[in-house]
């Protein structure tokens, strides 16, 4: 599993900690707002080609039942008091309205924890990249 950034992103939370970190993202769907999110555990100081243990999980919340102010300040809080209950970096990046996706993928390209590589088209062809020959990893 892994977060593809589309037009329907809101936002990308993360939280790094000692030797772990913590990486959400939301977006709008017609009748929900989805939740993806990772646990990410270091085992080695690698960006790329690590062996890091990453646990996924994925939330459904009704539109039905919360507002997207509701969903956004659920999220702020418990990054903020994760960040704090562990003494930790804490960085959130939601999508300005109207922002199109290019403009957002270059603000969250300039934060401390994503990083690039450029692949070939043969390796990013193996890794089914999408995006062809640039690779980007949060660590």
């Amino acid at each position: 599993m892994s977060i593809e950034l589309t037009d329907k992103t809101i936002g990308i939370w993360y939280i790094a900690i000692e030797n772990q970190d913590w990486l959400a993202h939301i977006a709008e769907e017609e009748e929900y707002y989805q939740l993806d999110y990772r646990h990410r555990y270091y085992v080695d100081d690698n960006a790329f080609d690590s062996e890091d243990v990453k646990n996924w999980y994925s939330v459904k919340m009704l539109k039905a039942n919360i507002s997207l102010q509701e969903v956004l300040t659920l999220m702020d809080r418990f990054t903020i008091e994760g960040c704090e209950e562990f003494d930790g970096i804490y960085h959130k990046l939601v999508k300005d309205s109207g922002e199109s996706l290019d403009d957002f993928m270059k603000r969250f390209q300039k934060l401390p924890f994503v990083h690039r590589k450029t692949v070939s088209k043969e390796e990013a062809d193996k890794m089914d990249m999408k995006s062809g020959i640039t690779k980007m990893s949060v660590h």
